[in-house]
């Protein structure tokens, strides 16, 4: 099950000199060919979704695919939805549907703003065991202007007030947009600072506009993560462009080319940012990402058949809106002589959730009101799981 913890993976990655690669899904097509890239350069990697993505094109069928073939990598992959807005409802649905990692922006936002939906989003993703990271703007690049090194200093000592105070997991630098043939030089003595004082994994967006050179230097300064919103909708979109006839025919052939490209594009990156070869490593390194079963066999008393399936009806449309559950699942039992007539199996995306679930006002309420008075004689179980 490579589905993994990404702050000890990255943390791993910042030890030992590597990249995590990144990469932005929009289609089944994309993920299909993202995920053999990573196998075949054997390259942890993470895996992102967009709140557009999930809103416009059926982006829960995506994320449970998404979901099923990190479980089925060979390599080590975490799933993150990119919450732009700072939505806590948001960031419950992606948990809940499978994400272990949350991405937020400040851009755009007052500081103090900013650093509230940081906090409101970081404490409920906590309490699933889940990691957050924000994008904190630009990556700092060496300022020759009068004045630059004392402005540098202050939004360097800014980030890392924001990330003590927010209690991310993660820093997330943008890099610049520039012409390729004359990069911008980075500030790595300020990169390097920035990482060591808040001691979080660092990351980088737009990972595209980095120069080999640039990629290795990062590397060597702790940068754990290097990632890209926009190279794999744009090989999508050139395998369109490029065959508008296949495009408006769709079918096999068509994705099959689109899944082919990807690959390829993917791939390279891979090899260009440093995360080739390091899966194995990566691996062995990382805490896996495994699910907890939450167990309840029960019998009722005073309740007729009806009013049990009333009952279960209502629990699993309450408790599956708690952060964390993955999966409610109600059944009876087949056999009319069993010891325990009903059962309830809920499934948390991790251990942290046992605590937070047991505490929940919407647990708390089911349980006092409908399930307890009801189902006095019960057994309760919390197993991890392990295939």
């Amino acid at each position: 099950m490579p589905l993994v913890d990404l702050p000890t993976l990255l943390s791993d990655a910042k030890q030992s000199g590597y990249i995590v690669s990144g990469f932005t899904m929009n289609s089944l097509d994309v993920l299909d060919g993202v995920v053999r890239a990573a196998e075949r350069s054997q390259s942890p990697l993470l895996l992102s979704i967009s709140p557009f993505t999930m809103r416009q094109y059926s982006g829960e069928l995506l994320l449970h695919a998404a979901v099923r073939a990190c479980q089925n990598s060979s390599v080590p992959v975490a799933l993150e939805f990119l919450n732009e807005e700072a939505s806590v409802d948001e960031a419950v649905v992606a948990i809940n549907g499978g994400c272990n990692t949350i991405a937020l922006s400040t851009g755009g936002r007052e500081r103090e703003e900013a650093l509230t939906q940081a906090v409101a989003v970081t404490t409920v993703a906590h309490r699933c065991g889940v990691s957050t990271t924000v994008n904190i703007g630009l990556l700092p690049y060496i300022d020759t202007r009068e004045g630059g090194q004392e402005r540098q200093q202050a939004a360097e000592q800014a980030v890392i007030r924001f990330a003590a105070e927010s209690g991310i997991d993660t820093l997330l630098f943008s890099a610049m947009m520039h012409d390729p043939d004359q990069p911008q030089a980075i500030d790595l003595g300020c990169l390097r600072r920035m990482g060591e004082q808040s001691a979080l994994p660092l990351q980088i967006d737009n990972g595209s506009e980095l120069s080999e050179v640039q990629c290795r230097d990062v590397a060597a300064i702790g940068v754990a993560l290097i990632r890209d919103a926009e190279v794999l909708a744009d090989a999508e979109a050139t395998v369109l462009r490029d065959d508008p006839k296949r495009a408006s025919r769709g079918g096999a052939r068509l994705s099959a080319a689109i899944q082919d490209t990807v690959m390829t594009v993917a791939e390279r990156y891979m090899h260009r940012w440093g995360s080739a070869g390091y899966a194995t490593r990566a691996l062995a390194a990382a805490t896996p990402w495994r699910p907890v079963e939450h167990v309840i066999i029960y019998n009722t008393e005073g309740l007729a058949a009806a009013g049990v399936e009333q009952m279960m009806a209502e629990g699993r449309r309450v408790l599956s809106q708690i952060p964390g559950v993955l999966e409610v699942v109600t059944g009876s039992a087949v056999e009319s002589q069993a010891g325990y007539r009903h059962c309830w199996l809920v499934r948390f995306c991790h251990p942290a959730v046992i605590e937070s679930y047991r505490d929940h006002p919407l647990h708390l309420q089911f349980a006092n009101e409908l399930f307890r008075p009801v189902a006095g004689n019960r057994i309760s179980i919390d197993y991890a799981r392990t295939g």
